[in-house]
């Protein structure tokens, strides 16, 4: 179980550090694709600060779950 945890970590890590570095960038590449007219419906400050904010709590959960024995 536990090295199936450090795998999901290897690979989820470098995304949540890429949304708490840049929020605006991880966004427009990974989700701005499916819009039209992308500046019309992207996130105001807060939804970028929210999306920052999960990201941090879930790279604290991974590192918790990633080091338990």
């Amino acid at each position: 179980m536990n090295d199936t945890i450090r795998v999901w970590g290897i690979v989820l890590a470098p995304l949540l550090f890429w949304q708490i570095a840049s929020p605006q960038s991880a966004w427009r590449v990974l989700e701005a694709w499916r819009f039209a007219n992308p500046e019309a419906v992207r996130p105001s400050s807060a939804g970028y600060a929210a999306r920052r904010l999960l990201a941090v709590v879930a790279f604290a959960v991974l590192v918790v779950l990633a080091t338990a024995d």
